[in-house]
């Protein structure tokens, strides 16, 4: 008898724990949603030519993205595809204020764009390393998916970082959706550009992307590293430009049966002359599988790492030639237009 009470308390200490830590947990994805949520807005924008019809909103004649607010001085950062084509742009804060913001410039390339609206002091988000992630943790996505809803104030999804470093198909329009960031956390239409935050709140993700064969959720979606959306928000908040790094060498993926050892990466096709690469030694043939301590699996994986880098920063570079190893200081240069 004296036993059973034993297992007894035991389950039910268990189980009180267990309560304790979910509502802990619970508390922790309002504390996000309290913090964040300012920093949030929705973003519509009137597309030239016919735009499609939002059945939540009475400005059916805008459609909804998302954005979210990463200082004080009222600068905006989200996906350029969400302002792409749009003769005119509205923000609207959690609170229901609205602006006609500023494009201070966009970056094509990696769908990336800053707006700037004229009011400072507001909320913000702030900003996480991301290359630190790990599989599994939590994260949570904010934004005004289908424009749901009318007085601004962002949706909110949770779910865990379900894979890193996905290097998706370069899109038609020159897009690179490399190094992304995989989510189960429910994404849809009206999401682009919106924060995906840790379980500090803190931003580790610009949301972009989904996979889908429906248009909705389907349970993947991607988001664009901090370290990079910011990298580039900068630039463009500095310069109202990106400046590329260019090594000057055309890359390809290796094939299947060409894997040896488990070694992938992205394989040398041409070598420009008098280019950062030509200078340092690289030669055709070579197998690049590690730039600046990032490893490169596919071409996209490296043409991504290289244009992130600024112009003029010298970059270890380790390849496979033959059966040798080799590592190769190179410094960028400026990529033309």
């Amino acid at each position: 008898m004296v036993n059973l009470k034993v297992v007894l308390s035991v389950i039910f200490l268990g189980a009180n724990l267990s309560a304790q830590d979910a509502r802990k947990l619970q508390d922790s994805f309002i504390k996000v949603g309290e913090e964040v949520g300012p920093a949030v807005v929705t973003i519509g924008i009137k597309r030239k030519g016919a735009s499609q019809k939002n059945p939540f909103s009475t400005e059916s004649e805008f459609d909804i993205g998302s954005g979210v607010i990463i200082d004080n001085q009222g600068h905006i950062l989200t996906n350029e595809h969400v302002i792409e084509n749009g003769e005119e742009l509205q923000v609207i804060l959690s609170n229901g204020q609205k602006y006609h913001p500023k494009i201070v410039g966009r970056d094509s390339r990696f769908d990336l764009a800053v707006l700037k609206i004229a009011e400072v002091n507001l909320t913000f988000v702030k900003t996480a390393d991301s290359d630190e992630l790990k599989v599994g943790q939590w994260c949570i996505a904010l934004g005004n998916p289908f424009g749901i809803s009318r007085k601004a104030k962002p949706t909110l999804t949770v779910g865990v970082v379900s894979g890193l470093n996905r290097s998706l198909p370069r899109s038609k329009g020159g897009k690179y959706y490399g190094d992304m960031i995989q989510t189960d956390a429910a994404i849809n239409p009206g999401n682009s550009g919106g924060p995906l935050v840790d379980i500090d709140g803190k931003l580790i993700g610009i949301n972009v992307l989904i996979f889908s064969t429906t248009g909705g959720y389907q349970g993947i979606g991607f988001a664009i590293p901090a370290n990079l959306a910011m990298r580039i928000a900068r630039s463009l908040i500095k310069n109202g430009k990106v400046d590329y790094g260019w090594l000057g060498i055309r890359v390809a993926d290796l094939a299947e049966t060409e894997v040896k050892d488990g070694v992938r990466g992205a394989i040398v096709e041409t070598v420009m002359e008098g280019s950062p690469a030509h200078k340092a030694g690289v030669l055709e043939g070579d197998l690049i599988y590690e730039f600046n301590e990032r490893h490169v699996r596919t071409s996209t994986d490296l043409i991504q790492h290289v244009l992130i880098t600024p112009p003029g920063e010298k970059v270890s570079v380790k390849l496979r030639r033959g059966d040798q190893d080799k590592t190769l200081s190179i410094t960028l240069e400026a990529r033309g237009e």
